[in-house]
């Protein structure tokens, strides 16, 4: 019965994820989630690191020493660390990707499943703290679809919070049990949520170890000794798994010199006070109805049926510890201070290190003192997306606020919880669901909008593809985010190397050739010993990527400079430059 309800509860998250993201199962195999931007980026990184996952199975077992070293940025190294691996979702679709070589439509099956998988972690953690299944399942709708979510479509390592719930439920089922099983389940999936998302390995981690803390207080445990080596053993287990997935990255900041942000990026990208009253303009009730403060990644309205059952859930803690009779030392006690507190530190912390309400300084927050103190949080740029803690953490307290519900008001509750389960997704539904929407640059046209897969990528990209001398392209527009975009997305198909780029750092080297090449017009000469330097051996212009005073431009360019054309697909051309 117990197995049948997770069943049931993960098909329900699934049909519900379909419609609230519809129309995009109807065309999953072909149109990317929401827009062209990260979602093209995290295609490739897919494409690259499944790809050479796969070439080592087919017994190329050299492939495994090329798998950081993406085709991107040319000539720079270690170029997948430059961002988000994605390792665990790259696992994930790499049947996807054996079976179709259709990464649109592992990409859109992944985004999927960051639901589903979210409402379902978060069911069987309410369910096991609180026995209740209806309870359960309206925390999952709370986790999977909170508002917050929407906001962040775009970033499928952001979505991929699922492991979260995975994890305390594991840990607390193993100190309700002590059963290894449910231990090495939570430390699973720890590490596997450590390595989907880097922000997470920071942000959340650290909570893991206070949740230990809270039980082993909580039950009278703190002088279990045995225990606490348990648990010991189980970091160092996850931090072994977890560090040579950090090693590349220390690297890079080392001998490359990119993986520090600037104060000024961490602030721009921290949440301010009034982030807890803005919606994402997207969503369909409350995009254009609450008050909005714009700032980047500042979204972080909880929805006000999760906010009042929470507050439920904590009212209802509060009440039945008054009650409660002493406890035996061993005995589970509620999560509700667990989460109430999480909550409100894991808030503080996305307003990152200098707090602002309605833009202006009111004074230093707490996360000043993990970007001077603890190693890593100088390199991430969004303390706003501690907002996703806030998230879980609030999903509990749903739970326990669903559960006091069913208790107090068992005539009423059915009605009452249905009804809220529908408001949490009134209130998070997406006014409108998009696919393949294409960024815009200035003084670019936009990319095409079709993408395509497998054996039918353009004829030109077979031709580099399928060429059997070395190659290194380079694509014009070059500096240009939609078009490097486009230019990259298919090099996780061509797999040759690239000059152009897109990725969470940037080197020097990438915003100097940029400006370098806008000098076309100007100084052509100047122009022509940057596309030298570059070690280009090949040149694709895109002549419809340009306005139609400058479409050949750079055609007529590299045909002044000695440059050959040996291929076209309408007015995309193809040159070998050496």
């Amino acid at each position: 019965m117990t197995r049948r309800a997770s069943y049931l509860a993960a098909g329900a998250y699934l049909l519900v994820a379909l419609v609230f993201t519809w129309p995009l199962a109807t065309v999953i195999g072909s149109e990317i989630a929401w827009d062209m931007g990260d979602s093209l980026f995290n295609s490739w990184v897919l494409l690259w690191t499944g790809g050479q996952v796969l070439a080592f199975l087919s017994g190329d077992f050299s492939a495994l020493n090329r798998f950081w070293h993406g085709n991107i940025f040319y000539p720079e190294r270690l170029t997948v660390a430059f961002s988000e691996h994605l390792v665990p979702q790259m696992v994930q679709a790499l049947p996807i990707l054996a079976a179709t070589d259709n990464v649109v439509l592992a990409y859109n099956l992944l985004f999927l499943s960051t639901f589903v998988l979210s409402g379902l972690g978060m069911f069987l953690l309410v369910r096991e703290l609180t026995g209740s299944p209806v309870a359960g399942f309206v925390a999952g709708l709370a986790f999977a679809f909170a508002p917050y979510r929407v906001a962040r479509f775009p970033h499928l390592q952001v979505l991929s919070a699922q492991w979260m719930p995975f994890v305390i439920y594991g840990f607390r089922r193993h100190f309700d049990t002590r059963e290894r099983r449910p231990l090495i389940g939570g430390t699973v999936a720890l590490v596997v949520q450590n390595l989907s998302c880097g922000y997470y390995l920071l942000f959340f981690a650290p909570f893991v170890g206070l949740y230990v803390v809270y039980e082993m207080v909580s039950r009278g445990l703190v002088r279990e000794w045995r225990l606490w080596r348990t648990w010991v053993v189980a970091g160092v287990v996850a931090l072994a798994f977890t560090f040579p997935f950090l090693r590349p990255y220390f690297e890079v900041r080392t001998h490359i010199g990119v993986g520090v942000r600037t104060e000024a990026e961490i602030a721009l990208f921290s949440a301010d006070t009034h982030a807890f009253v803005t919606p994402a303009e997207t969503l369909w009730f409350w995009g254009q109805r609450l008050p909005a403060f714009n700032k980047p990644e500042g979204e972080g309205f909880p929805g006000v049926t999760i906010l009042l059952l929470a507050l439920l859930g904590v009212f209802a803690g509060i009440v039945n510890e008054r009650r409660s009779s002493p406890r035996s030392p061993l005995g589970p006690r509620p999560l509700v201070g667990y989460f109430a507190v999480s909550a409100l530190v894991a808030a503080v912390l996305a307003l990152g290190p200098q707090i602002t309400s309605g833009g202006t300084v009111i004074g230093p927050g707490p996360y000043a003192w993990l970007v001077a103190w603890v190693p890593g949080f100088d390199g991430v740029r969004v303390p706003a997306r501690y907002l996703m803690l806030v998230a879980l953490f609030l999903a509990g307290l749903v739970g326990y606020g669903a559960a006091a519900l069913w208790r107090w008001r068992p005539k009423m509750a059915p009605g009452v919880i249905v009804i809220a389960g529908l408001l949490i997704l009134g209130e998070s539904w997406p006014g409108a669901f998009k696919t393949n929407t294409r960024l815009w640059a200035e003084g670019v046209e936009l990319p095409p909008r079709v993408l395509h897969t497998g054996d039918d990528i353009p004829p030109i990209y077979k031709y580099l593809r399928d060429e059997p001398g070395p190659v290194v392209l380079i694509e014009f527009p070059f500096g240009a985010v939609p078009w490097d975009l486009h230019a990259q997305f298919y090099a996780g198909y061509h797999r040759r190397s690239l000059v152009n780029g897109f990725s969470g750092f940037f080197p020097d080297r990438q915003r100097t050739q940029a400006g370098v090449f806008m000098m076309v017009r100007h100084d052509p000469e100047a122009a022509w010993r940057g596309l030298v330097a570059s070690r280009a051996t090949h040149a694709l212009v895109h002549e419809h990527a340009f306005v139609s005073t400058r479409r050949e431009l750079y055609t007529v360019w590299l045909e002044q400079h000695g440059a050959v054309r040996i291929r076209s697909d309408g007015d995309s051309h193809l040159y070998r430059i050496r």
